[in-house]
């Protein structure tokens, strides 16, 4: 299934929907700068000496428009859904067996046009086959605190160009993963949940694990789908 995930991600099908959302159209790269000092670094990493002009992590909340924000390389690569091109990206892999389910839920952005994309998993919710998680199990599942790096249980993709990039794939010493908020916006017959997830990680190239990008000041809002 975790193949099958990724794949997903780089083509915006399969497990995956991809589908427009009435937020209010920004573009994709939007600076975001203010006086002082330099940009942070991941876990662990600094800022700079004062005087410097960098990017400064937006204050967002689950009443902030479905988006990311964060530096790639050090280079700022935001995404909000309206935008036209920029549309949600959804998932879930799940696991069958004897009496019960478990599963993991994926949630970000895809850019249609330069087929870019950046991913969100939380998990593990286990509940009974042939049935749905309640609206209560699935909120806790998104209760505000920090995660470890683990399959299924917290991870971030990236896909740029014709590679897709994953924390599962190499090392996350350092690296941190940070739900700070999460709502309910679904009903009991159809759980959903708007959260906020602040993360700093390393993902490697899923083809040549040799190969590594840097995420700073990672923060996402993203709807995940408990159906």
């Amino acid at each position: 299934m975790k193949n099958i995930l990724i794949f997903a991600l780089a083509l915006c099908i399969g497990l995956f929907s991809c589908s427009p959302i009435e937020e209010s159209p920004e573009p994709k790269n939007t600076d975001t700068t203010q006086s002082g000092g330099g940009s942070g670094g991941g876990g662990g990493g600094g800022g700079g000496g004062g005087g410097g002009t960098g990017p400064v992590q937006p204050n967002l909340t689950t009443a902030s428009n479905i988006q990311f924000w964060g530096l790639i390389d050090g280079n700022l690569d935001p995404y909000t859904a309206g935008g036209g091109s920029t549309v949600p990206a959804t998932g879930k892999d799940s696991t069958l067996g004897p009496d019960s389910t478990t599963a993991s839920y994926a949630s970000g952005l895809f850019n249609m046009v330069d087929l870019s994309g950046i991913l969100a998993t939380v998990g593990t919710l286990k509940y009974p086959n042939a049935s749905t998680p309640t609206e209560a199990n699935f909120l806790a599942l998104f209760a505000p605190g920090s995660r470890t790096y683990t399959a299924k249980v917290a991870e971030v993709t990236y896909r740029a160009g014709s590679a897709v990039w994953s924390t599962t794939a190499g090392d996350q010493t350092g690296s941190t993963f940070e739900i700070t908020q999460a709502v309910s916006t679904g009903t009991p017959a159809d759980p959903k949940v708007k959260a906020v997830i602040k993360f700093n990680c390393k993902v490697y190239n899923t083809l040549n694990p040799t190969q590594s990008k840097t995420i700073t000041q990672g923060i996402m809002v993203a709807e995940f789908l408990g159906k």
